[in-house]
């Protein structure tokens, strides 16, 4: 009598969490089975990949399994966090030279309490913005917050307005009175 020993699930992160659209990868021990090496109970919470590739579809929990080349089978739960709400308001317009600070409260009203914000100037939450809280020109920035629980962030755009200043012109005769 042969007694093979269960396989184990590890993961590419440590954890076995994500975030919805969020990835993990998981792996298992020995050679994976020809079919089916990797299955979710429940692929309205989390998908995988054949490769053990896990996608967050929903907030839960399910279990994945992986079964190897000798048909041991082991199952892990994932937990799949949902994404923070991110509501913002585009700031009052000001006039040059005055700024806008992103960084006031009202700015993000309404959002999931407690995110974390940061602040870019581009749509992939890619390049920073410099100085959120002194911002000197017009056009669409983003904001980005974060779960410091979960991990898991959300961006939403902002757009602002800085008006140029008035040109006065006087004109009048020359003539003496």
């Amino acid at each position: 009598v042969n007694v093979n020993s269960l396989p184990t699930i590890t993961s590419n992160t440590g954890n076995f969490s994500t975030c919805i659209n969020g990835n993990v990868t998981f792996i298992g021990t020995g050679t994976p089975a020809t079919l089916n090496a990797w299955v979710t109970l429940n692929s309205g919470i989390a998908s995988v990949s054949n490769t053990g590739l896990v996608t967050g579809v929903s907030p839960g929990t399910t279990s994945i399994i992986y079964t190897n080349s000798i048909g041991c089978s082991v199952s892990k739960n994932i937990v799949v966090n949902a994404l923070p709400t991110v509501i913002t308001r585009n700031p009052a317009a000001v006039c040059f030279p005055n700024t806008i600070d992103l960084n006031l409260p009202t700015v993000t009203t309404g959002s999931t309490p407690g995110l974390n914000y940061s602040y870019f100037t581009n749509a992939a939450a890619t390049t920073i913005l410099v100085s959120p809280n002194a911002v000197a020109s017009s056009g669409t920035y983003y904001i980005k917050g974060t779960d410091p629980t979960t991990g898991c962030s959300n961006i939403s755009s902002v757009t602002t307005v800085i008006n140029s200043l008035p040109t006065i012109s006087i004109t009048g005769n020359n003539t003496p009175i």
